[in-house]
């Protein structure tokens, strides 16, 4: 037991630096900055005050050690809703939403730090969301796919683009 401790710390004390998932991170102002971007399943639909559809989306970045991260960046947002014909599984684009997260203070007001996401309400959803039958049955038409991409600077410094999808029903 001595022997596999000891084998341990040569190792650890061989390997310098800072260590992430993705291998060794060189120190400086870019450390930390989030390496992956996931639509955080409170994503929902709901109605606002207007009557109107609107989409709350929640953004979670994490960084390199899969720890909360806030970041930096533009998101575009893009909802596909399935089309109606002879061949299942197709989608159309049907908005998209450019959502500037580069300035802090903007972007601080838009993190949530109870869940550590980002909270934006995706607003002026095309006419069809609205004119759906109320929620009840499964009716086609009701499962959406939401594309983000999250364009930022990456842990080595250089420009990183963080993806993801999330299915859901309106």
């Amino acid at each position: 037991m001595r022997l596999a401790v000891a084998t341990l710390c040569v190792v650890l004390a061989g390997c310098g630096g800072l260590r992430g998932l993705g291998g060794p991170v060189a120190e400086g102002p870019f450390a930390f900055a989030p390496s992956s971007m996931r639509i955080y399943p409170l994503t929902h639909a709901e109605r606002g005050e207007d009557g109107r559809t609107r989409i709350v989306l929640r953004v979670e970045l994490k960084d390199r050690w899969g720890d909360s991260a806030k970041g930096l960046g533009v998101l575009r947002v893009m909802l596909f809703r399935p089309t109606a014909g002879a061949t299942p599984g197709l989608e159309e684009q049907s908005a998209v939403w450019t959502i500037d997260l580069t300035d802090a203070s903007e972007n601080q007001l838009r993190f949530e730090p109870a869940t550590r996401t980002y909270r934006l309400a995706l607003k002026d959803l095309p006419a069809w969301v609205d004119s759906l039958p109320e929620r009840g049955g499964e009716g086609p038409g009701r499962r959406v796919r939401l594309r983000a991409s999250f364009e930022t600077t990456g842990p080595d410094g250089a420009a990183a683009v963080l993806r993801d999808e999330y299915v859901f029903e309106l």
